[in-house]
């Protein structure tokens, strides 16, 4: 990163970029992942606000200050310990018609556009391999090329792209949702753009997970550790994965019910 200009207040030529900015965040973000490695002993109110990472896959520029909604997809679940430094991941869109109690962030920073491209899924080897064929043949995917491949009621992220020939799109492997029917209409991310946001009434907390499928949590019968269960008034918006006690992203407010 070069050499940052100082910058007065009330100057309006004075602005950063988005990706400086998102260098900066990315900066703090790192030192947090460094800390992972100590053993963590503070409180849950340390850990808040929430910050993730927001893949943007909107077609226009994301200003500061926007408010976005977080996508099932992103919900990832790993084997890190460590939660509060391990770098969550959300995809991210705009707000459309009975959205309302769905999770979302505001983004920190300006995010860019993505870069889309149309095709279909033409052949469907299994659940994470097929061929995709372009509707255009200027689609500007490339061999080797790490895209994500959404359709109408879902989507598959970190696909390999093979051998690519003219329109026809090699894809495989991935995670998220398994890929759909033959002859599906999709569109290929692939060049998702990344920025910061806060995770508004969204907190870390200790939850004890007695099952691995469960996405909310409840106030304890007794004690001071959040209860999973399949129905409950708070929803998990991030867990680890297993069960027993866990720091985990939990939601006060919007849709307990369907979190995603």
């Amino acid at each position: 990163m070069g050499k940052l200009r100082k910058i007065q207040v009330g100057n309006p030529r004075a602005q950063i970029g988005a990706q400086t900015f998102n260098e900066l965040v990315e900066g703090e973000q790192s030192r947090r992942r460094e800390l992972s490695t100590i053993e963590d002993t503070r409180s849950p109110q340390a850990k808040s606000p929430v910050v993730a990472r927001l893949v943007w896959t909107g077609a226009t520029l994301l200003a500061p200050g926007s408010t976005v909604k977080l996508t099932k997809s992103a919900f990832d679940e790993t084997t890190d310990e460590s939660a509060p430094f391990s770098g969550l991941t959300f995809h991210c869109e705009a707000f459309a018609d009975g959205d309302q109690g769905s999770p979302y962030a505001i983004s920190m920073g300006p995010i860019a556009a993505a870069v889309t491209a149309d095709g279909t899924l033409t052949t469907r080897s299994d659940d994470d391999t097929g061929v995709l064929t372009m509707d255009d043949g200027m689609h500007g995917i490339a061999t080797g090329d790490v895209v994500d491949v959404q359709w109408a009621d879902g989507s598959r992220l970190a696909i390999t792209v093979g051998t690519v020939a003219g329109t026809t799109v090699p894809i495989d492997g991935g995670r998220g949702d398994v890929l759909p029917a033959e002859s599906t209409a999709v569109t290929v991310v692939r060049s998702a753009n990344v920025g910061f946001g806060v995770m508004p009434q969204a907190y870390w907390a200790k939850v004890n997970l007695s099952s691995a499928t469960h996405t909310t949590a409840k106030r304890p019968a007794s004690g001071t550790t959040l209860d999973s269960a399949v129905s409950a008034e708070l929803g998990i918006l991030w867990k680890p994965e297993g069960t027993g006690e866990k720091w985990c992203v939990v939601e006060v407010g919007g849709d307990p019910d369907s979190p995603f």
